[in-house]
């Protein structure tokens, strides 16, 4: 969370989510503690409540309206996760600070249990907000790009419409899944740079896409193709100094191999993480290259057993 600070519109999210929680959590905290029941109650509700955010989290991506209503994108079920983890957290504090203090200055015994209770769910709470992991949206958006570009035989110029049914296509072949792209769909509509088109049942049948959020995904894409570029350009300048070694001895050619090696592991990875908008051609060119260096070379010799 720490390293997303440095986003401005992050940081105002962050601050009216942190403002509102702690007003809630003084008032809670100030409340729950002289009432056992009420307290207990109020823990039960809140328990209640991470739980319906939990499953709102883990419902499938279904094409049945019950499950698309219900169904939450996850950078909102983070902000509910840590809204939820601080508004407890500072309730749990001010509790355990009256029931330490009010013996000696009101001469009454407050109950343990609520405060332990709350702070209980704030470190739940606090641990599924960091455990729910986010897709690269940029990376997304800029896929978004590229395949419509692909389809359309060039980039879009005005808005353009993604059926739902077609999203399996989108994501084939790469490291996201369905419900990834839903996820980043459903942050445009939110930022309004795309607007969702629903069936008579509540289902999400397509998502258009207008004129500003075109420039947006198009801003994406370039900058997808420049991060891609300079791992190209990192990819081929270790590929050159793994070339360019003399080889004087067997030391001097394994040193060369496990070079190569590495060189072709990031190579994979970068296909891996990239597909498809990453260029196949240039991938395959190095491929070949990598293959060719590390046949000159020969086989490794076998270890001693």
């Amino acid at each position: 969370m720490l390293l997303r600070l440095v986003s401005r519109a992050d940081r105002r999210r962050y601050n009216k989510i942190f403002r509102s929680s702690l007003f809630f959590g003084s008032l809670l905290g100030i409340l729950a503690p002289w009432n056992l029941d009420l307290g207990l109650t109020a823990a039960v509700l809140l328990s209640l409540s991470l739980l319906a955010l939990a499953v709102s989290y883990v419902l499938p991506r279904s094409k049945k309206a019950f499950f698309h209503r219900l169904s939450k994108a996850r950078e909102r079920v983070r902000d509910s996760f840590l809204y939820l983890s601080v508004t407890t957290g500072v309730a749990g504090i001010i509790s355990t600070l009256l029931t330490i203090f009010s013996p000696a200055l009101l001469g009454i015994t407050l109950s343990p249990l609520v405060p332990l209770s709350l702070d209980a769910i704030s470190v739940l709470a606090s641990l599924m907000e960091f455990t729910i992991p986010l897709p690269d949206f940029v990376f997304l958006n800029g896929l978004i790009m590229s395949r419509v570009s692909k389809n359309n035989g060039g980039r879009p110029d005005s808005d353009f419409c993604v059926k739902s049914a077609e999203l399996d296509q989108f994501v084939r072949g790469s490291r996201f899944m369905v419900s990834d792209l839903v996820d980043a769909f459903r942050l445009l509509c939110q930022d309004g740079f795309a607007s969702v088109e629903r069936g008579r049942k509540g289902e999400e049948l397509a998502y258009r896409v207008n004129g500003e959020g075109v420039r947006f995904l198009e801003s994406c894409h370039d900058l997808v193709k420049i991060r891609l570029e300079y791992e190209k350009q990192e990819i081929d300048r270790l590929l050159s100094q793994a070339e360019v070694r003399e080889y004087f001895d067997s030391r001097s050619v394994d040193l060369a191999r496990r070079a190569l090696k590495r060189v072709k592991i990031r190579l994979r990875s970068t296909i891996k993480d990239n597909y498809p908008v990453l260029d196949r051609e240039w991938y395959d060119h190095t491929e070949n290259r990598l293959n060719w260096d590390l046949g000159r070379l020969g086989p490794p010799k076998p270890t001693k057993p």
